[in-house]
């Protein structure tokens, strides 16, 4: 942490860390998902079983390593996350007919019936966010967030690999 505030407060650096999109777009996101889980916990829902229920919203049927590829988390840790809410009656598996070991994932009643409540909370979240900016502004910075994830989304992957492979 010390580093951090060192980083972040020293006159001679060009640029304070805690002025570069990165560190902003991170700790908004940070700040925001805070806000969410206190609201959340009151239906009795984590964050991150939210964001599988967007992820199956997203792909209803899909596999637990596309959900897992969509959520940027490893299979294992959706594997998880998917036998605790299956337990909690929020999905569901379905067997894949071609492949004995593959499931397909499916949202029950109970997650759906919730999900009008959880769009509310994540509404009210982005409306407590943007709450200090005009239209004009709000619509300024959306448009500009789009703009940066699709210039990233067109720009080739990095791998952070060598020649060889090696990193």
């Amino acid at each position: 942490m010390l580093i951090i505030n060192i980083l972040m407060n020293n006159p001679s650096s060009p640029q304070r860390l805690d002025e570069t999109l990165g560190y902003l777009v991170l700790d908004v996101g940070r700040l925001m998902a805070a806000r969410f889980d206190a609201r959340a916990r009151a239906l009795g829902i984590t964050r991150a079983q939210w964001s599988l229920i967007a992820a199956v919203v997203r792909g209803e049927g899909s596999t637990q390593a596309q959900l897992a590829e969509w959520m940027q988390l490893t299979p294992i840790s959706v594997g998880r996350l998917v036998d605790r809410m299956q337990k909690a009656g929020w999905v569901e598996r379905r067997s894949e007919p071609s492949d004995r070991r593959a499931y397909r994932i499916y949202l029950t009643e109970k997650a759906h019936a919730i999900r009008p409540e959880l769009r509310r909370l994540s509404a009210q979240t982005e409306q407590e966010a943007l709450g200090g900016l005009d239209t004009a502004g709000r619509k300024g910075l959306l448009s500009s967030l789009a703009s940066v994830r699709l210039r990233l989304t067109e720009m080739p992957a990095v791998s952070g690999r060598g020649r060889n492979g090696h990193r």
